[in-house]
């Protein structure tokens, strides 16, 4: 993720050394992963967590803020169990820090804090608001169930939490879009574990579908397979904000995946 200045991009690498193989640390899994930057041009780099080398730690979805004085990112306390609801994902908690750069060029975090919910739970990052003083996120803290997580807002300055969705369906990968709507991934009204994209306002109300890829024979393009929306972050709309580039997930097991470029229509209009 580009810092607004495009001065550094921040980024997660597999540790140089670890236990057992590399395959926990597929880009969007994060096993054995820290956080890091780098200059634009790529030639310096800097790393700015160290997580524990073991399977129980890892990190995931590094963004800046929009002002450029916040970085915020995911990091797991404890491995994912694929047979228990509760922990198919694992346990992950929210970082937020300060990111500083010295005179001479060096990037550094200060005042870590964890902002996602206490106790034991799925907690992703999303994105921050255009303001930079709240963020939206991914948990299942409260349905205590990966598969019936649901999207929360952050309000940075009191620690407030607000459930933006309703029901048990699938919900992850909220981002702000441009206009100050949230735009997420969610299971809701599909037959199937599929996604795709809905917006709703930044309070939770008016939720709106935009694609129909895994209900809809004829707009899915992606012939029988489940396919899952995933993450569109606000600088990947278009100026006019009539269209998007979004991710795709085709195989949720080796991270396949297609990048679309969406066109938006208003009917009736």
């Amino acid at each position: 993720m580009w810092i607004p200045s495009g001065r550094f991009i921040a980024f997660v690498a597999e540790k140089v050394s670890h236990p057992g193989n590399s395959v926990g640390a597929t880009p969007g899994w994060g096993s054995y992963s820290d956080l890091w930057v780098a200059t634009a041009d790529g030639h310096q780099a800097w790393q700015l967590t160290n997580v524990p080398a073991d399977k129980d730690h890892g990190t995931i979805i590094p963004e800046f803020s929009p002002d450029g004085r916040l970085v915020e990112w995911t990091e797991r306390t404890a491995a994912g169990k694929v047979l228990n609801p509760d922990r198919f994902a694992g346990f992950w908690v929210i970082k937020v820090a300060d990111f500083t750069v010295a005179p001479d060029g060096t990037p550094s975090l200060s005042n870590i804090r964890t902002v996602s919910p206490a106790g034991d739970a799925f907690n992703e990052s999303g994105g921050f608001s255009a303001d930079s003083t709240s963020l939206v996120f991914t948990s299942d803290f409260e349905t205590q169930n990966f598969w019936k997580s649901q999207i929360y807002r952050l309000d940075l300055n009191s620690g407030a939490f607000t459930r933006l969705t309703k029901g048990d369906s699938y919900n992850e990968h909220p981002r702000y879009t441009p206009g100050g709507q949230v735009l997420w991934m969610t299971s809701a009204d599909n037959t199937s574990r599929g996604t795709d994209w809905w917006t709703m306002n930044a309070d939770g109300s008016n939720p709106q579908r935009l694609s129909d890829f895994n209900s809809n024979g004829d707009a899915r393009g992606f012939g029988t397979k489940q396919v899952y929306a995933t993450v569109v972050q606000t600088a990947d709309w278009s100026a006019d904000g009539r269209s998007f580039y979004g991710d795709v997930e085709t195989n949720l097991f080796n991270s396949d995946s297609v990048i679309l470029r969406v066109s938006l229509t208003c009917h009736g209009a």
